[in-house]
């Protein structure tokens, strides 16, 4: 891919591996409010939708759309205190990140996670610097896939980029679909938390079995000086 100006990450399942950390935070929220306690394979399915969509998947639609914020808060208050246990960088994430900003690529953070749980996440990663833009949950009044998250959080910063010198990188069918919905280069992280036929299906411009990969996407070296190995 030529002229690479601006890249947007999915966190959880593309920069860091994190399903430990949810498991242990969605189990115990429900379990709080009475639902059944959701398998690795169940939760690991909704990674990459809001906290909302994936209570109403995970109990079924039992869960009454008046108690969904209250469970969205035991979840995000658990994964402050846990959360830096269960979540670690993938190989080649800091990497990949540095190396991009050192050659003038902008990069953009979109999570779905609560802003509370993020930062301090990032700073214990010392990733925060590798970022221009940052976007929690929280901090948004749109969600992936629309193109309106683009259109209001994000185009206005990086407003002489067009959209196909930028690219997308997520390892769900939600992170695809954004990047074809705001015309921009769709890249699958396939060692991540989605679902292999679902994204696949989605016919993305790139596929990445590792970060590392996105360095010959964008055409930079896989070393630079001063980088650690």
């Amino acid at each position: 891919m030529n002229n690479v100006k601006l890249a947007i990450f999915d966190f959880d399942g593309t920069l860091v591996s994190s399903i430990d950390g949810i498991a242990v935070c969605m189990q115990s929220a429900l379990k709080r409010f009475g639902y059944d306690t959701p398998s690795r394979d169940e939760l690991r399915a909704t990674v990459g939708k809001t906290l909302e969509e994936s209570i109403r998947i995970l109990t079924a639609s039992r869960c009454p759309e008046a108690e969904i914020p209250m469970v969205v808060r035991a979840y995000r208050e658990m994964y402050v205190e846990v959360s830096s246990q269960y979540t670690n960088l993938f190989d080649g994430a800091e990497r990949v990140l540095t190396t991009f900003k050192r050659n003038g690529i902008k990069n953009v953070l979109v999570s779905n996670k609560g802003s509370v749980g993020l930062y301090p996440l990032l700073d214990k990663l010392q990733i925060t610097g590798c970022f221009d833009v940052v976007l929690a949950a929280d901090q948004v009044c749109h969600t992936k896939p629309s193109a309106d998250l683009y259109e209001t959080h994000i185009a206005s910063a990086f407003r002489e980029i067009p959209t196909d010198q930028t690219i997308v990188v997520g390892d769900t069918a939600t992170d695809i679909l954004f990047a074809d919905n705001i015309g921009a280069v769709s890249c699958w992280a396939s060692y991540g938390y989605g679902d292999a036929g679902e994204c696949m299906n989605l016919n993305p411009k790139h596929v990445i079995a590792t970060l590392a990969d996105l360095l010959t996407i964008a055409r930079l070296p896989a070393r630079e000086p001063g980088l650690m190995p």
